[in-house]
This record gives C-alpha cells, sequence and structure tokens, in this order.
C-alpha cells in the first residue's frame, strides 16, 4: 500500500487517470438503449474532455466501428449491449458472445460497404473495449480488462498461480478483493476523494482497485 500512496501524492501521477472517472459518468448519464437514435446515444455515451484514448488510439478505433453498427442493424446492436449487461451470466460467456456479435456485424457491414478501409472491429483485442462497457455500466463489478497488468499484479503479491491466457472472471474478482483492502486504509481514500471534482464519478466504484493495479504496473509501458 506504501507505493499507492506515493502514487497518490504524486499529482501528476494521481491526476493523469482521472479522465477514466470523467467518462464513466458521461456514460452513467447517457447510456440508454430505449433511445431512438442508438448512433448518438452511443457517440454521447464515450465522451471525454481530456482524452479519447480509451476507445480512439493509431490503429484502434472501437467507437467508430460500434456507431456504424448502430446504424447498419439498431435492433441488433441493441440485442447486443442488453445479453452483454446481463448479469443473470456468466461475465465470461457475455464476452465471448459479444465478440462473436461484434465478428457478425462486422461481415454485414464489410458485405453492404465493400470498399471501406475498416476491416476489424477492434472488440477482441484482449477484451478491452468490451470491458470497459461493462466497467461504466456497472461501476462496483468490473474494470477495464488488461492481461499484461494482471499478470504482473499478481506476481508483485506472489500469487502462485499466474494467469497464461484470458481469465476475466478471476481478474473481475481480484479487483473487488483489492477495492475491499484500500477501503479500509482510511489516508488512501481520502487522498482519491480530494482527487474528484463534479466532472466524476463520485459514487464508488472499482476505478480505484484498476488504479492501485496500474500504480504497481506503472514502470512498463503506458496503459489505458
Amino acid at each position: 500500500m506504501d507505493g499507492y500512496r506515493a502514487f497518490l501524492q504524486n499529482e501528476e501521477l494521481a491526476d493523469k487517470r482521472m479522465y477514466i472517472w470523467e467518462s464513466q459518468k458521461i456514460f452513467q448519464e447517457n447510456w440508454d438503449l430505449e433511445a431512438r437514435d442508438l448512433q448518438s446515444m452511443f457517440n454521447q455515451s464515450l465522451q471525454n474532455s481530456k482524452t479519447r484514448r480509451l476507445w480512439s488510439r493509431e490503429s484502434y478505433a472501437p467507437k467508430v466501428m460500434m456507431r456504424h453498427f448502430a446504424g447498419l442493424q439498431p435492433d441488433f446492436f441493441r440485442q447486443m449491449f442488453l445479453d452483454l449487461f446481463n448479469e443473470t451470466k456468466s461475465a465470461e460467456g457475455r464476452i465471448g458472445r459479444f465478440v462473436f456479435y461484434c465478428h457478425e456485424m462486422l461481415n454485414a457491414y464489410l458485405e453492404k460497404t465493400p470498399k471501406s478501409r475498416e476491416r476489424q472491429h477492434y472488440h477482441d483485442d484482449g477484451y478491452q473495449m468490451i470491458s470497459i462497457y461493462l466497467c461504466f455500466k456497472y461501476p462496483m463489478q468490473y474494470i477495464p480488462y488488461r492481461l499484461d497488468i494482471f499478470q504482473d499484479v499478481l506476481q508483485k503479491i506472489g500469487a502462485v498461480d499466474q494467469p497464461l491466457t484470458h481469465d476475466t472472471e478471476r481478474y473481475f474478482k481480484v479487483a473487488k478483493t483489492l477495492y475491499k483492502m484500500l477501503q479500509k486504509e482510511e489516508d488512501i481514500m481520502e487522498m482519491h476523494q480530494a482527487r474528484l471534482g463534479p466532472d466524476h464519478y463520485e459514487e464508488e466504484t472499482l476505478l480505484l482497485a484498476y488504479d492501485f493495479m496500474y500504480s504497481i504496473f506503472k514502470n512498463k509501458e503506458e496503459v489505458s
């Protein structure tokens, strides 16, 4: 925990990740699968005043493709997300089906627009974008998924059983355990609360556990 305390005490580092809290609030305020214009709703749900790196980087455009899908087959788009957000089913199964649905939508999109330069949907690359949807929808159930962060954190805390492939269920369980540990550290919670502003999601969220995991991983490549 001392390492995370030092992380929070460094204002430049501590504030660097707060854009995720902003995007989580925006999503919570705008997400509505009953909206008549799903393209517009999706666009408004994924916004940020500082950066678009969660959904737009070089050779990475999941938001663009999902907006195409919403316009192409809005009813199928709605059902994709209804299934993804159905908490009565396992997260692993829902994530797998969502990837399959994206493959189907991409095929339909390319059939309609064969000259499109976009040839992928970007939702099967480590499940990053799908986990962001889940995290923003259910703040106390999920965090953004990164296998490399997960492996590094488990190594640092001395876990014997290291995941060699994706294990989303375990990842989310570890995040919940870490969050409970962080809640017991009053000074850490106070420092975190102090960096929250009106543009941030201010209710309980496992993003704090993700921030903690990032602070362990921070000496490696920049992460989203």
